[in-house]
């Protein structure tokens, strides 16, 4: 969870976040107020050929180095 937690207040913190937001003040803590929104899988899709030649797709608010 720790590491979960820790990507996700690096992408919220980044340069590209404040900047998309339009508040180069802004930033995650604890009082952020955040929207939880759930969801079921209910069909798979097919990986296209890249993923399955072994190409891993970069998580865009993975730190980096993680």
């Amino acid at each position: 969870m720790a590491e979960w937690r820790e990507g996700h207040e690096w992408f919220r913190r980044s340069e590209e976040m404040r900047a998309t937001s339009g508040d180069p003040g802004f930033t995650v803590d604890d009082a952020t107020p955040v929207v939880l929104e759930r969801f079921r899988v209910i069909a798979g899709l097919r990986m296209p050929d890249a993923a399955r030649s072994g190409h891993v797709m970069s998580c865009p608010w993975r730190a980096p180095g993680r």
